[in-house]
């Protein structure tokens, strides 16, 4: 009886997982189930990602508190360098207790002793040096941390340019989107200027993505600008701490006329800083090249009198025309040259740059556009190619003298893909100064 209730015992558990192979055999060979994952989800996902990065976290090096983003970029870039400056400490520590340590377990005490006290204080003098580099490196990162919550209000023809910003994004959002170009400004004059300039190179930012924000010192912001900050008062405070803290800006008094910027890269890293006005034309060639290629197409056609004069400019550095260059030309002096001049550039006269084996006889122009100002000016640029081969960007700055227009400066710097420029051309009615990229950087201050 006891064997035939095992037999239907076996019989009914053998059946049984013949039926779970056959489920489970269907079920792998089903159509798995498409897992949904809605906008709502990814956007908590990304949120939850800012917090974290956000929040503080206590480092042991160097005995602060810093972003966890801080850390994390920094421990990606110098992985093993925590590990090398620990080891610093625990070997001088070591040298210099060896003594009390060989006394404790009943050893001989090192000999000689003052070497081994030498070799400690050695140690700790590296490890010091070695922290202390750490730390700076460390709050140059939670600077740039701290600027990317900074925010910026784009106007929607502006925002186009940049696909997936909305009108009003913070810094850290228009990473690996646009680059960006801060600028703090004394006065509303310096003020205007800047965002003149931005509006000028608007077509030539737009095709090296980049956005520029200037705010005044006493948190005035242009309201018709492309790009301006969203909260004035928070960029003023930002500017502060920078100025104030950082000794890489140098000497700077908050209270005083005195502008100052900086510039970010796509992923949010800063590649450039100083004191004064920044240089757009500069920032474009060096720091900011066009991200596709450029041409000089289409090429000069004219058609209005600011294009017209245009024209008349690079027919006359063609053909070497002296007294229709010098016609084009107002008396102004350009405040970039006299700056060039005075650090110790020097002055080539048109009558030199027009000579037939110096004058650009091949140079092909295209690609004009032209913008007026409030204030009576006006800029015009274009795509330079010589006859090597290079690109260049060209900018002219023109103001109305009795309703004609009249060339103040012109300037040309190095501008194609992957290319940093080394040097820029700037002229005037007095001809034309070159200066590399080092007197660039000390015009600036």
């Amino acid at each position: 009886m006891l064997l035939l209730q095992d037999a239907a015992t076996d019989d009914m558990m053998r059946r049984s997982c013949i039926a779970l192979l056959l489920s489970t055999r269907i079920n792998a060979f089903a159509t798995p189930k498409r897992r949904l994952t809605t906008p709502t989800r990814l956007s908590y996902q990304l949120a939850d990602k800012e917090k974290y990065l956000a929040e503080k976290e206590f480092d042991p090096v160097s005995l602060r508190q810093w972003r966890r983003e801080t850390l994390i970029r920094y421990s990606n870039a110098n992985q093993s360098e925590p590990l090398r400056i620990l080891l610093t400490f625990l070997l001088g520590l070591s040298l210099i207790g060896a003594p009390a340590l060989a006394d404790a377990i009943g050893a001989p005490a090192p000999e000689p002793l003052p070497a081994y006290v030498a070799a400690g204080l050695g140690s700790w003098a590296l490890f010091a040096r070695e922290r202390g580099s750490r730390t700076k490196r460390l709050a140059k990162i939670e600077r740039e941390c701290d600027v990317a919550e900074l925010e910026v209000a784009i106007r929607p023809a502006a925002a186009a340019v940049f696909p997936g910003l909305s009108s009003r994004a913070s810094l850290r959002s228009l990473r690996n989107s646009a680059r960006v170009v801060g600028a703090l400004c004394p006065d509303a004059a310096s003020l205007a200027a800047v965002n003149r300039d931005a509006k000028g190179l608007r077509r030539r930012l737009a095709a090296s993505r980049c956005v520029v924000a200037a705010v005044g010192g006493d948190g005035s912001v242009d309201a018709t600008a492309s790009c301006a900050p969203g909260k004035p008062s928070d960029w003023t405070a930002a500017f502060k701490g920078l100025l104030t803290t950082d000794d890489a800006w140098g000497d700077f008094d908050f209270e005083s006329k005195t502008a100052a910027y900086f510039a970010l890269s796509f992923k949010g890293r800063s590649v450039g800083s100083g004191l004064g006005a920044p240089d757009l034309v500069e920032l474009l060639g060096s720091l900011y090249p066009p991200r596709d290629i450029v041409a000089p197409t289409p090429p000069l056609a004219g058609g209005t009198p600011l294009l017209d004069a245009q024209r008349r400019f690079y027919g006359a550095l063609r053909s070497g025309d002296l007294d229709a260059m010098r016609g084009l030309f107002s008396d102004a002096e350009a405040a970039a040259v006299t700056a060039g001049l005075d650090a110790g550039a020097r002055v080539d006269p048109w009558e030199s740059q027009l000579r037939d084996d110096a004058r650009p006889k091949d140079l092909e122009v295209g690609d004009a556009d032209e913008t007026t100002h409030d204030d009576g000016s006006a800029t015009t640029t274009a795509i330079e190619a010589t006859g090597n081969g290079q690109t260049l960007l060209a900018v002219q700055r023109w103001v109305d003298v009795g309703g004609d227009w009249k060339l103040v400066s012109h300037s040309t710097i190095p501008f194609a893909t992957n290319t940093q420029a080394g040097a820029v051309l700037k002229c005037d009615c007095r001809g034309c100064i070159a200066l590399v990229r080092g007197q660039q950087a000390q015009l600036r201050e």
